[in-house]
């Protein structure tokens, strides 16, 4: 009884510290949210396409199709899963990678419609195929498993620079540049 007791103590001081944080909080003037859904859902699945590579956006509609497959695939095998904790672990590497591209989308939307390819969010989307990657290696039998990885790894393999030394002279010509 003290252990629960401690617990929801604990939570309370948690909400009250994030309601302490949002009080009196005011947007930005210059800041608009996109109420527009199907503007937030093409930020979205256009920022999700990225997590192969900057080479997304010349492949758009393919590599929406790629990541899409890949996450439904990965969602249909951890959900056939036994593991409880493993399981609950690619369940919320997932989740919480959709939050961030949903929040993403909502403040993106309305700058334009190609906000979902700049090359920033690389990183941030990446984990997704990470997460497909182990998910399908934990659970997914011997053909199944080799099928799904090597798929990724073909687009992983095919966005590579095909000249890494030309690529590396213009990215430090950028950078030296800033």
């Amino acid at each position: 009884m003290r252990r629960r007791v401690r617990r929801v103590g604990r939570w309370a001081v948690c909400a009250a510290f994030c309601a302490l944080y949002v009080l009196g909080y005011r947007a930005p003037h210059w800041y608009h949210e996109s109420t527009r859904p199907w503007a937030v859902l093409d930020v979205v699945a256009k920022l999700l396409a990225l997590s192969i590579g900057p080479a997304a956006e010349s492949w758009w509609p393919a590599s929406g199709a790629f990541v899409l497959a890949v996450i439904a695939s990965t969602l249909f095998l951890v959900a056939r899963a036994h593991d409880g904790a493993r399981r609950l672990a690619f369940l919320a590497s997932l989740a919480g990678i959709a939050c961030l591209a949903v929040s993403i989308g909502v403040g993106r939307a309305e700058v334009g419609p190609n906000q979902g390819f700049l090359a920033r969010y690389v990183t941030l989307t990446t984990p997704l195929l990470c997460t497909g990657y182990l998910a399908w290696t934990a659970y997914g039998r011997r053909r199944s498993t080799a099928l799904a990885c090597g798929a990724q790894w073909l687009v992983a393999e095919h966005d590579r620079p095909s000249d890494p030394a030309r690529f590396a002279r213009n990215s430090f010509s950028f950078l030296n540049s800033l």
